[in-house]
């Protein structure tokens, strides 16, 4: 099977990815909320696609049209045949960003949308827009995101006069950063720990990152001591996706990570992960919770 990658798309849309993943990283949001990317296509200046399953889907919180028009940021639509809006875009890198959560107060009874854009000196339709897509954001406030973006613009010049890292890279090296010694109890400190999501044949569908700093808690020489025994609850607690990893890891490589028993993880970190979905042939920006550790502490019970 193919590994999924972005070297096969145009340089404008892994730019345009890579800002989304970085909003969203910045973010430092802590519950599973993704952005998803929907290639539409765009025939004599009209979209047309069905939102059925967008208006189904009760995570939706926003949605946005995204496509490359070549003067200004300013057009008129007409939406399903009937309402005309005019609509100011957010310039990102070559492309605009169009708001068009009118979309989710729709009739439920709709399924074939069209959106046709009305011909102005400003928006022609001569000069159509290419590369256009949906954008959709489930459990996620759009205002924070874009206000990222903004702040992603400014820096833009100055980061775009380096050369392109792959998509993923800055994450690693962030990640790598953060791994040091917990200061609050002395009995464990944090250790690094790599997931490799390749070794895992995982990046059939992970774009990005293809591996990232886990980290581990390791006891030192000074004893953790285990006071109590666990009660029921503590022992039937779900697991968070951390310990699914180590769980994962463990039984399908036969590797067993670093760390031991009598000390845990006292903080998560989420993951902001870029995913393909081959079935519908999009890109998703997903944030995953509780994928590393920031912090250790000695374990106050044992299993008995």
């Amino acid at each position: 099977m193919v590994t999924p990658s972005t070297k096969d798309i145009p340089v404008s849309e892994q730019k345009l990815l890579r800002n989304f993943m970085d909003a969203l990283d910045r973010l430092d949001h802590d519950k599973y909320s993704d952005i998803s990317f929907h290639s539409i296509e765009n025939v004599n200046g009209e979209y047309a696609f069905d939102i059925s399953e967008l208006l189904a889907d009760h995570d939706v919180t926003g949605v946005d049209l995204i496509w490359t028009p070549s003067i200004n940021n300013s057009c008129r639509f007409v939406l399903a045949g009937n309402d005309i809006i005019g609509l100011h875009g957010r310039r990102i890198n070559s492309f605009v960003l169009f708001d068009f959560d009118h979309l989710l107060a729709m009739e439920r009874s709709s399924k074939l949308i069209k959106i046709r854009l009305l011909p102005t000196p400003t928006c022609p339709l001569e000069n159509k827009p290419t590369n256009s897509f949906l954008v959709i954001y489930r459990n996620l406030l759009k205002g924070p995101v874009l206000q990222k973006l903004q702040e992603l613009r400014i820096l833009r010049i100055k980061r775009d006069s380096k050369p392109l890292q792959p998509v993923g890279t800055k994450y690693i090296n962030n990640l790598k950063r953060e791994v040091k010694s917990n200061t609050k109890d002395p009995g464990c400190h944090l250790v690094p720990w790599t997931v490799d999501f390749i070794r895992l044949q995982w990046n059939t569908f992970i774009v990005a990152p293809v591996i990232y700093e886990a980290n581990a808690c390791q006891r030192t020489r000074a004893q953790c001591k285990q006071t109590e025994i666990c009660s029921l609850h503590s022992r039937s607690k779900k697991p968070s996706n951390y310990e699914v990893m180590r769980h994962i890891y463990s039984a399908q490589l036969g590797v067993s990570p670093p760390g031991n028993s009598s000390c845990k993880p006292s903080k998560y970190g989420s993951l902001t992960m870029m995913l393909y979905d081959r079935d519908h042939n999009l890109y998703e920006i997903r944030i995953v919770p509780n994928m590393r550790v920031l912090e250790c502490e000695c374990s106050t019970c044992s299993l008995g």
